[in-house]
């Protein structure tokens, strides 16, 4: 087994290929966990040296090992490269949430002792028979394997370092002249975009200062318009004020007008009905007298002038109620009007101050 390991391997060179097409193969099946060995630089001989070294028989159980060494033996070299993708599939979740050294400690222990289970065990060869690995990529991460080695060795040679030194001088001053091309052409497109935006700017900072000025302008006018609604719901509410005073005094003189109608027209009542009892009773008197006989007297013509007197006070009373009741209709319909004038006053300045 041990020389047939040497001979597939051929020494170091085909040692250091058989890492190199292992680190191409998770990279293309599994780039997260490539990334994560890459970004803890953790190199593929770090941890796959010891297995391809000794076919996994280091750490691993000997039942385990010797299904391994079957499929080498019948499938070839490709066995390795299945297995340790397997190993590393399995093992993804755990290494990759792990740190440099946490993953060397878990190569080390944790995972040798994970497959000591003869479940994880089958399930580990079965992965690996799962496992594709494409004849034509190998051959092309060979090719780049050997072209990679070829450039280093070359580089041993002064004078071919040299060339290659003076190869990766012109390249660098090409690519440094293309970077500075790229960064003119980009600095004059950021002075013109920045000149568009700064003619933007100042247009837009004249249209502002326009806008400032016609506010201005409209403030001072709301100011002024304000003082003058100011000074004018001053005056109505000073007029509103007189009215109320002059239509309570002018509703106290009615009242007293008509309390003393009333009073005029209760004592004229009363008198009327003493004079006609009177009358009344001379008549009686005097009928007694002449025997029954009806006779015109002056009495009753007195009683009907009074009739008549009665009849036009209550008729002066009725006028005055009339007056008295249409100067408090004035005076409502004059409060309402006020009312409405002073509350579209009000509005009409809060609108103005709202704009």
């Amino acid at each position: 087994l041990s020389s047939g390991i040497n001979a597939e391997y051929g020494g170091f060179q085909m040692l250091q290929l058989k890492f190199y097409i292992l680190e191409r193969i998770i990279e293309d099946q599994m780039p997260d966990l490539w990334e994560h060995f890459q970004k803890h630089e953790l190199n593929t001989h770090m941890y796959a040296s010891q297995w391809f070294l000794t076919l996994f028989s280091a750490k691993f159980p000997l039942g385990l090992v010797y299904r391994i060494v079957d499929m080498f033996l019948t499938e070839g070299p490709d066995t390795l490269y299945k297995v340790a993708v397997s190993l590393l599939k399995l093992s993804r979740n755990d290494l990759i949430s792990q740190d440099f050294e946490e993953m060397l400690k878990y190569f080390r222990v944790a995972l040798p002792k994970r497959f000591m289970n003869k479940k994880q065990g089958q399930k580990l060869l079965s992965t690996a028979a799962s496992v594709k690995i494409k004849p034509g990529k190998v051959a092309v991460w060979e090719a780049q394997f050997h072209q990679i080695q070829d450039e280093k060795r070359s580089l041993q040679d002064p004078v071919r370092r040299a060339e290659h030194e003076l190869k990766l001088s012109r390249e660098n001053n090409h690519r440094l002249e293309q970077e500075n091309d790229m960064l003119v052409l980009h600095l004059t497109q950021n002075q013109v975009n920045m000149r568009h935006q700064l003619d933007e700017l100042e247009k837009r900072n004249l249209e502002l200062k326009r806008d400032l000025a016609k506010m201005t302008s409209s403030y001072e006018e709301m100011v002024d318009s304000n003082s003058v609604l100011s000074s004018e719901i001053e005056r109505t509410k000073n007029l509103y004020h007189s009215s109320l005073i002059e239509g309570d005094d002018e509703r106290a003189r009615h009242k007293l007008t008509i309390k003393e109608y009333h009073n005029m027209c209760r004592a004229l009542e009363e008198r009327h009905e003493k004079e006609k009892q009177e009358l009344n009773q001379e008549v009686i008197e005097i009928k007694a007298q002449v025997g029954g006989k009806a006779i015109d007297i002056p009495s009753e013509q007195r009683l009907r002038e009074l009739e008549m007197e009665l009849a036009k006070t209550k008729l002066c009373l009725v006028e005055a109620n009339c007056k008295a009741q249409e100067y408090e209709h004035k005076c409502t319909t004059l409060l309402e009007k006020l009312k409405h004038y002073e509350t579209g006053v009000l509005n009409h300045l809060k609108a103005k101050l709202n704009r």
